[in-house]
């Protein structure tokens, strides 16, 4: 199920998928949610599955200016409050990294 939140008036989108332990896969610069899309069917019978757009990706809010990393997890602990995930839970995370000329 895709949630559409409001968090301080601003919208952040979350699939939310599955039963069981929390697991929050949270994508890297430059995609969105749907880059889980393939291995949601083999984590949802073993997990909750917990996959949110960042800020100023997907359907999530984008803001003016640089977003910091501290900003984006104080995002994250909002939608998972907002999601009433209080178990611990299993942080996925992706990352692009490259040279820059």
């Amino acid at each position: 199920m895709l949630h559409e939140l409001t968090l301080a008036g601003e919208r952040f989108a979350v699939r939310d998928e599955g039963r069981g332990p929390p697991l929050l896969l949270v994508h890297g610069f430059p995609f969105d949610r749907t880059m889980w899309d393939a291995v949601l069917p083999a984590l949802t019978p073993h997990a909750r599955v917990l996959a949110p757009d960042l800020r100023g990706f997907g359907r999530s809010v984008v803001s003016d200016g640089s977003v910091s990393m501290a900003r984006m997890a104080d995002d994250l602990a909002a939608v998972l409050d907002a999601l009433h995930v209080t178990d611990p839970l299993i942080y996925v995370g992706f990352s692009v990294v490259g040279d820059v000329f």
